[in-house]
């Protein structure tokens, strides 16, 4: 059976969101039927075993089941949600319904209310700065409606056009860079050439202006330079700085888009074995993660964060990473990411049976978690010298590689030279010099080998 569409978005929100709804839908805003907030209600109670017969039942008792009338009656509902949430988005936003406020006043010409507002806003403007094409671009709607104001006075001693115009250029400008310097990242890491109009102008202008004074244009102005030369350190300290100087002002989707600018330098670097950016990662994650505070956390990136604070040996922060972000994890893979991170955790403690304890029995149908999985048990099992049982699992593994149709050919054979090179190192417990010198050279040979480096550790300990 389809799922209905309304679900779709019930899923989604939170039980918060979900409470409001249903006092919206009960305050007769909207409607003096009853009958969608009882759908709602009934939906948010049957969403995981709900069926269309029992959700009109609930409704309409003693009436056979109407499939027009209840899709209607589905679509008012969602109707009603999606106006709820449209309102309190609206309502969140200050900036937002201030302009709504000085448009009433000016199109209804009450004229004393619109001038106290419109003044007291631009004073505030001036004391409250903030940094963000959101602001700027709503900042110039501010004055605009200003304008058009003053123009229709009689009288009037002055415009402000000069002020438009700067704000006008302000968002204009910031804007047009960010395009710029999404073009540039997309083709350097997609491969996907897109011309953005008066590039060469836009920059042009910055660079001979008071532009490049506003704190968001030089951090831009500086990610620009940054992807045109990647060696020019100088743009990366700078852009990092004036972040970090002037977090709280900055709005938060730019913070976020800044962030990963520095991050993708940040891993460049570390690429070319310059590990000095791993602390300079390090921190731009404690941005990230103090600041943007995603509502669903990005299991690649949780994976990032925790294995670049184990590379550094912060294992501490690591356990506290775990309890303080895994909850917000998406659903369906919280449990297998906190399990693994936290096995990763105890490995490199050599706490090699809390090992065996989070991953033996754990169960899950994706395949790339089932391997790192079974890389790492077969690590641990090496590290307790427990011959027999590894032995055993590596049997079991390969029967797993050979039989798992949803490995591709090139994946499989990369696993089954990991089996082929594990059963090598074991014998090389008593191994003359000459012939785990040999095994050496045929390891830091070896292409597309899982956890190379691991092997090289365990072969100097021999």
């Amino acid at each position: 059976m389809e799922r209905l569409k309304i679900l779709e978005l019930i899923d989604d929100l939170t039980a918060s969101e979900i409470r409001n709804i249903q006092i919206y839908m009960d305050s007769h805003l909207f409607s003096m039927s009853k009958i969608p907030s009882k759908l709602f209600k009934n939906l948010v109670a049957q969403k995981n075993h709900y069926t269309k017969i029992a959700l009109w039942n609930s409704i309409f008792p003693k009436i056979k089941l109407d499939e027009n009338k209840f899709r209607k009656l589905c679509n008012e509902s969602l109707t009603i949600i999606e106006q709820y949430l449209s309102i309190k988005h609206f309502l969140d936003n200050e900036e937002k319904t201030q302009q709504q406020l000085l448009e009433y006043y000016f199109e209804n010409e009450i004229k004393d209310f619109f001038e106290f507002k419109i003044d007291r806003i631009l004073k505030s403007n001036e004391t409250n700065i903030k940094y963000g094409t959101n602001y700027y671009l709503q900042q110039y709607q501010l004055k605009h409606l200003y304008f058009i104001y003053l123009q229709n006075l009689e009288n009037t001693p002055s415009l402000n056009i000069s002020s438009s115009s700067d704000s006008l250029d302000l968002f204009y400008f910031t804007q047009k860079i960010k395009y710029i310097c999404n073009a540039i990242n997309n083709r350097n890491i997609l491969g996907k050439d897109e011309n953005i109009q008066f590039e060469n102008l836009i920059i042009s202008t910055i660079e001979n202006s008071t532009l490049k004074e506003n704190v968001l244009i030089s951090i831009f102005y500086s990610i620009y330079l940054l992807q045109k030369n990647t060696d020019e350190e100088l743009n990366f300290i700078n852009a990092s700085n004036l972040l970090s100087n002037n977090i709280d002002a900055i709005e938060k989707e730019e913070i976020k888009d800044i962030i990963q600018y520095l991050i993708n330098y940040c891993i460049k670097k570390i690429n070319q074995s310059d590990d000095l950016y791993l602390h300079e990662l390090f921190k731009i994650y404690g941005i990230y993660l103090e600041k943007i505070q995603e509502k669903v956390f990005s299991p690649i990136r949780f994976k990032n964060i925790f294995l670049l604070a184990l590379k550094m040996k912060k294992f501490d922060w690591a356990l506290a990473f775990i309890d303080n972000f895994g909850n917000k994890l998406p659903t369906a893979q919280r449990e297998i990411t906190i399990a693994y991170n936290k096995a990763r955790l105890f490995y490199d403690l050599k706490e090699f049976d809390k090992v065996l304890d989070a991953l033996l029995h754990l169960q899950h149908d994706e395949v790339q978690f089932n391997l790192i999985s079974k890389v790492l048990i077969i690590k641990t099992f090496y590290e307790k010298n427990e011959v027999q049982f590894l032995e055993n699992y590596l049997i079991s593994f390969r029967v797993y590689i050979l039989r798992n149709k949803a490995m591709n050919t090139q994946n499989k054979k990369i696993h089954l030279n990991f089996i082929k090179m594990l059963k090598k190192l074991i014998k090389m417990e008593f191994a003359s010099k000459t012939v785990i010198e040999k095994f050496k050279n045929e390891v830091t040979s070896f292409t597309n080998l899982p956890d190379k480096i691991w092997f090289l550790e365990k072969i100097e300990q021999l």
